[in-house]
């Protein structure tokens, strides 16, 4: 019976060898591709597929309303998010009266275009004269 062998990779740099259970255990986001013994003729394959849609400029770009939800706090800092990636964004708020702390985990709920709530933590903080900025980070499965 042929084993099965898995070896995954990330920048050009292969690790491994891992079992099926390993491969469970993993967190499979920090790596790109993955080679699986008994499918060699396959060659690499990519662990997140390409996007089959075509980038749209306008829904990349338009800023997304949201609110941060803190634990500690009856209030909510709404905002819209700018710069949003697989693993974070910006939240930009006029209200200055709540303060929120680096490392504090909040809940982010999408106001528009769509009405959704993800898990997230605040990584920076940055006051202006116009506001607050907070820099979110999150889980890139659950990125909106």
């Amino acid at each position: 019976m042929k084993t099965k062998t898995i070896y995954l990779g990330v920048h050009n740099k292969v690790f491994g060898p891992f079992d099926e259970q390993e491969l469970k255990a993993l967190k499979l986001a920090d790596y790109r591709w993955i080679y699986r013994s008994t499918e060699a003729a396959r060659g690499w394959q990519p662990l997140d597929p390409m996007p089959t849609a075509a980038p749209q400029a306008s829904a990349t770009q338009e800023p997304k309303r949201a609110l941060i939800y803190v634990a500690e706090h009856p209030a909510a800092v709404s905002g819209t998010l700018h710069e949003v990636r697989a693993r974070g964004g910006w939240l930009e708020s006029e209200e200055s009266k709540i303060r929120l702390t680096v490392g504090a985990p909040v809940r982010l709920q999408l106001v528009a275009p769509e009405v959704r709530t993800l898990n997230s933590k605040i990584e920076r903080i940055e006051t202006s004269a116009h506001g607050v900025r907070y820099r979110l980070s999150w889980d890139p499965v659950q990125a909106p």
